[in-house]
């Protein structure tokens, strides 16, 4: 049974404060820890309820009404205030609409507390279980690890690495360790993103990056640019097809370029001017563009790929044009060079005959 339960309200009580201000140290980390854990029951409830019942909600304003009762509750020794799935499933399941529903709920709370608490602890704590079980089971759907799987595979890895933590450590190091086993997925993303070389004809190939390009993840764009050169130039000696004159590199999805990854653009643009290759840069915002700028860095940054694709072709087409036209002008002064040559000769030795006659 649930047994005694002490009748009444909790007074004011700031002596608390005093408490935090001798053992800060120890508390912090336990606060933080139950802050990060209310705010995720909170939102994940929320939304839960939100999909269910197909209505929208405000993040912040879940955070604000959070935050605000935990800030009034600790003026008075209350439980750390979060969503609870127990309570908004009973609810949902009997048809509260509003948030007036929570004035009800409070109330009677406080009722109980004041006249009834003699009366609940004869309640069977199965009968309780039982209540909470009854309201949350209709809310369990076995389908959804299944359609993540189809959608992002290592979501639901990381979804089941959670799952499994919080049954066997407990919600506290469960959800520390997905936090943790989440990030270590969003850095292996970010040292081996997805690049995608692409050969768009006429010695030029398009470089996409999946992901933004930073400090992580600069020398590993920078190995697949190199290896795609290395290839087109194998192809290009064994079956005499276009070498590389351009590179585009699609930077759309790019937020942001620190300092490594300026140093590795700078590098590569002086190797292009080496190799004598084009080098067209895509989506770069006008903020990123002028932090290229300042480092040094002056490549032409166009909207959209095809517009980058097609001024390459052009620009190839102009020098090799221009290429063309100087070796036909230095063909024909060479050939005229060698008939002036010839003249001459011609006449040396007929000068140089006339005396024996």
């Amino acid at each position: 049974i649930v047994g005694y339960i002490e009748s009444g309200l909790q007074g004011l009580d700031i002596s608390v404060f005093s408490k935090f201000r001798d053992e800060w140290a120890s508390l912090l980390l336990d606060g933080l820890i139950i802050a990060l854990i209310g705010l995720l029951e909170g939102l994940a409830i929320a939304q839960a309820f939100s999909k269910k019942n197909r209505y929208e909600i405000n993040n912040s304003q879940e955070m604000v009404a959070l935050g605000a009762c935990n800030i009034v509750g600790s003026f008075f020794l209350s439980y750390p205030v979060t969503g609870s799935f127990s309570r908004s499933s009973v609810n949902s399941e009997s048809g509260v609409k509003t948030q007036f529903g929570g004035f009800w709920t409070g109330l009677i709370v406080v009722l109980c507390l004041l006249f009834l608490t003699s009366f609940f602890s004869y309640i069977p704590m199965a009968a309780l279980a039982a209540v909470i079980i009854f309201a949350v089971v209709f809310m369990i759907n076995f389908m959804v690890p299944i359609y993540m799987w189809g959608v992002r595979k290592m979501g639901t890895i990381s979804w089941l690495v959670t799952f499994c933590s919080v049954l066997i450590l407990g919600i506290e190091y469960g959800i520390g360790v997905g936090v943790g086993f989440d990030l270590l997925l969003v850095v292996a993303k970010n040292l081996r993103p997805e690049t995608h070389i692409h050969d768009m004809g006429e010695g030029v190939i398009l470089v996409e990056v999946d992901s933004g390009w930073n400090y992580l993840s600069v020398n590993y764009v920078k190995e697949k640019v190199e290896e795609a050169l290395y290839w087109q130039r194998k192809r290009f000696l064994f079956s005499h097809s276009t070498t590389v004159n351009a590179i585009v590199l699609d930077m759309s999805k790019f937020s942001e370029l620190d300092i490594t990854a300026l140093e590795s653009l700078k590098g590569l643009h002086e190797d292009c001017k080496t190799e004598k290759i084009l080098l067209f840069s895509v989506g770069l915002s006008s903020e990123l563009v002028e932090d290229a700028l300042a480092f040094g860095i002056v490549i032409p940054n166009f909207p959209t790929a095809p517009e980058a694709v097609t001024a390459a072709r052009t620009e190839i087409g102009i020098a090799i044009a221009l290429h063309e036209r100087v070796a036909q002008t230095a063909a024909a002064a060479a050939a005229a060079v060698a008939d002036a040559a010839g003249y001459g000769t011609f006449g040396t030795e007929d000068s140089a005959k006339q005396p024996d006659q």
